[in-house]
């Protein structure tokens, strides 16, 4: 950015001082009215090029909406990777019925598990699966006991 407004300062001034001379050297009359028009276009000229190289070179909308679409596709990326791996440790206990939800967001320029929930895990089992979920994704699970059922009559 300051390349382009040094690049734009530049021309400005080198063009303001060429026109000037020239216009000072240039006879009266009719010569030094086509001489101040040569000048005037000269100057517009000058900072035209480098101002119309600057919005060349700004980011498009569309180059905007494929970033936010990567990022988007990065966070479903890490949402399905912690949620297959919790599912494939629930599996291996036994633990079929279980419900996981996984909400992920960017923190600190990364993907990280903004909501990370286990439900339908045995008490007794529940800090086991939570420090093994935790060891395998890098991310805390807050895991639910599965609801006892009741007794009937």
């Amino acid at each position: 950015m300051m390349e382009y407004v040094s690049s734009l300062l530049f021309g400005l001034c080198f063009a303001a001082v060429l026109g000037a001379i020239v216009r000072l050297l240039s006879p009266d009359g009719s010569t030094a009215r086509l001489m101040r028009l040569c000048t005037a276009l000269f100057v517009l000229v000058s900072v035209a090029r480098p101002a119309g190289k600057l919005l060349h070179d700004l980011p498009s909308p569309a180059a905007a909406q494929s970033v936010q679409t990567a990022a988007e596709a990065v966070l479903e990326t890490a949402r399905n990777a912690i949620e297959q791996t919790a599912r494939q440790t629930l599996d291996a206990h036994g633990f079929a019925q279980a419900q996981i939800q996984v909400k992920m967001q960017v923190k600190d320029g990364q993907a990280h598990a903004e909501v990370f929930r286990v439900t339908g895990v045995p008490p007794a089992q529940k800090q086991e699966i939570e420090d093994e979920l935790f060891a395998l994704t890098g991310e805390r699970p807050v895991v639910e006991s599965a609801a006892r059922e009741t007794a009937r009559p």
